[in-house]
């Protein structure tokens, strides 16, 4: 599972399918040719960045800015306030410690219990998403636009 970060007041835009771009570069499919029958070739996106984490990064870093892991939305006036909240976990290595995992794996083959591997996080990994976070806020902000999240 996961959660998308987006702004859905962004006009929408035509860009190329990522799919045929990819089977293109492959040489699967011609220059004219379309991922399957039915491909147009382009989508409609909305404009500006786009976030896609898993639920469990989500809800770490929603709480690293004392927000509630839930969907929601910011509004275009509550944008500023969410943006000094990344900006003050950017700026406190303290404040990013409680996102901070290692490395776990338990069960498998020949222990006779079902594998778990938790890939863990970093502190790079976690300031990663803070500067996701804050380009699509600043964006937000630029433009009047309000962020949701499901």
């Amino acid at each position: 599972m996961s959660a998308d970060f987006w702004c859905p007041e962004a006009p929408k835009v035509r860009a190329p399918c990522l799919a045929c771009e990819h089977m293109r570069g492959e040489g699967e499919i011609g220059p004219k040719e379309t991922c399957w029958e039915a491909c147009p070739g382009t989508v409609l996106k909305h404009e500006g960045p786009h976030i896609n984490w898993s639920n469990h990064n989500t809800t770490v870093l929603l709480r690293l800015l004392y927000e509630e892991p839930r969907r929601g939305e910011w509004k275009a006036e509550e944008i500023p306030m969410v943006l000094r909240k990344v900006i003050g976990a950017k700026n406190s290595r303290k404040r990013r410690e409680a996102a901070d995992r290692p490395f776990e794996e338990s069960g498998g083959p020949g222990t006779g219990q079902c594998g778990y591997v938790d890939i863990g996080n970093t502190d790079e990994q976690t300031m990663r998403r803070l500067e996701q976070l804050e380009e699509l806020l600043v964006f937000a902000a630029t433009n009047n636009y309000k962020v949701v999240w499901a």
